[in-house]
């Protein structure tokens, strides 16, 4: 009779371990008993109770990532692959940068990591540097046959400033928009008979936007780059200063005096000398170097474009310029070369499962 009443204990005395064993850990204690769980072997309350605790505590970033990837071993321990996948989906999705502790041990954790590739898919940062126009004339005009229209244009290095947005839509593939301030001068320098000379400075400022395509080549941490695409620029100020020396015959004393006129700040743009908008095709190569969600990055662009900057309905509008100083502008365009260094933040990541 006694025999049949322990018997009969024996279920319950089981069943109150389990529900003792299965009993919500502490917080602060889950790790460490969990690590002692999976010392013992008891992998499935390794996942129950880290699962529960995920849900649960207040755990910090490190803890998650403690939690996740004591939850892949137990799934490796338990031989399921699928459950292991798809612990490391999370795992790489709370800790995108994820570093394997020794990445050169061949191991099962380490290859059940490799699966999947993590790339950046939307970055954004900012952009300076400098730039460098070329002035190409398209067609000479003059109003003084004794003066040299014809000279080249001297270029200036100018600044360019602004942010970047990285979208990746496809593998390697991303859409680059970079909207940007850039400001670049030039200087003409005409010279004509009796010592006349004529030189002319504008500081041309523009709003652009440019979309481009890209195809990075990740290696390691460093990220390179080739882009081509299409960019808008707007022009909003263009100022000119000129100062015209020359030496003209005084008719009362019978020499050859000395003449001097100058004036600053010219608005190009309000006498319509300027168009307004105009286009450029862009190439471009990067180098980038990258330390968890933080790319800093170097880049030379070059805009080709062939569309005149000058208003050939108002060329002769500004009597100043043309009755004062006997300037007219050639038709021209403007090319430019851009080195610029970048910081970007990713702020997501895409995780794909290796084909």
């Amino acid at each position: 009779m006694k025999k049949a009443f322990y018997i009969l204990l024996i279920p319950l005395f089981l069943e109150t371990l389990a529900t003792f064993a299965q009993s919500p850990v502490p917080c602060e204690d889950l790790l460490r008993t969990s690590e002692q769980l999976y010392e013992s072997g008891n992998y499935d309350l390794v996942i129950s109770q880290l699962e529960n605790g995920l849900k649960t505590c207040n755990l910090s970033h490190a803890d998650k990532e403690r939690a996740l990837v004591l939850m892949i071993r137990s799934q490796i321990e338990k031989d399921n692959p699928e459950q292991t996948d798809q612990l490391v989906y999370r795992l790489l999705t709370l800790s995108p940068n994820y570093s394997l502790p020794d990445p050169a041990k061949a191991s099962t954790f380490n290859n059940a990591l490799l699966k999947y590739n993590v790339r950046p898919l939307l970055s954004i940062g900012i952009r300076g540097g400098v730039n460098f126009p070329y002035a190409h004339i398209e067609r000479i005009y003059s109003v003084l046959t004794s003066a040299d229209y014809a000279r080249k244009y001297s270029s200036r290095p100018g600044v360019t400033a602004g942010i970047h947005v990285e979208l990746e839509f496809y593998k390697n593939l991303s859409l680059c928009l970079d909207p940007a301030f850039t400001r670049i001068s030039y200087n003409r320098n005409i010279t004509g008979e009796q010592n006349w000379n004529l030189k002319f400075t504008e500081t041309m400022s523009s709003v652009e936007q440019s979309f481009a395509l890209k195809y990075t080549y990740p290696v390691h941490s460093f990220r390179f780059g080739i882009m081509s695409g299409y960019v808008f620029q707007s022009i909003s100020k263009a100022q000119a200063d000129v100062d015209l020396k020359y030496t003209a015959y005084n008719a009362i004393t019978e020499t050859f005096d000395p003449y001097q006129s100058a004036a600053n700040k010219i608005d190009l743009k309000s006498v319509g000398l300027r168009e307004k908008n105009f286009n450029s095709i862009m190439l471009g190569l990067t180098a980038g170097y990258k330390t968890g969600n933080t790319v800093f990055s170097l880049g030379v662009q070059y805009y080709y474009s062939k569309d005149n900057l000058v208003s050939s309905d108002h060329r002769y509008d500004s009597r100043e310029l043309l009755f004062d100083f006997y300037y007219i502008d050639n038709d021209f365009d403007i090319n430019q070369l851009m080195f610029r260094a970048g910081i970007d933040y990713i702020f997501f990541h895409k995780i794909r499962k290796n084909s």
